[in-house]
């Protein structure tokens, strides 16, 4: 290839609008790299203002909308676990946990991450299990965001997924 010039090698079951969408992120992301190579991969967005307007008005869905269902899914939890606060909310071959005692330490993880977590995002290395829900649960009501990670993965990876996304 000359110099200043890429090729891309894709799938053509994909449609030309999936194409051409890659194409132009893929480009905005090399533009963007080229005048700030110090920038992070989780700064660059994956839409433009107008593909997103676009997706939202397709779908119905807004800004608004989206952190009203959000918002809608946790006081149905909250709900939930008064109505049925001593019934299982989780089994697994090892352990269980009630609907209360999901929902307390779900808040209690709430609770030190929002005091302790200085509005950046929160990884999760664990294994699916009860104690996994609470956290992700707790995250999600802390407003935060999770990052989920993989053991398996080399810790090289991790370190880079944690300074990409701006973990403590």
């Amino acid at each position: 290839e000359a110099p200043g010039r890429c090729r891309m090698i894709y799938n053509n079951n994909l449609s030309r609008g999936i194409i051409e969408g890659m194409e132009r992120f893929w480009i905005r992301t090399l533009n963007r790299v080229c005048r700030n190579a110090d920038v992070r991969f989780a700064e660059i967005p994956l839409l433009t203002p107008k593909e997103r307007a676009t997706i939202c008005a397709r779908s119905g869905e807004t800004q608004r909308s989206h952190e009203q269902r959000f918002t809608h899914f946790l006081a149905d939890f909250r709900r939930m676990a008064c109505k049925f606060s001593e019934k299982i909310a989780i089994i697994t071959p090892y352990e269980s946990i009630s609907y209360r005692n999901l929902e307390e330490w779900s808040d209690c993880i709430a609770a030190l991450i929002r005091k302790e977590g200085k509005g950046r995002p929160v990884g999760v290395c664990l294994e699916r299990n009860c104690n996994y829900v609470g956290i992700i649960l707790g995250i999600l009501k802390s407003g935060l965001p999770y990052v989920p990670l993989d053991a398996a993965y080399p810790s090289e990876r991790l370190k880079f997924m944690a300074r990409d996304c701006g973990m403590r």
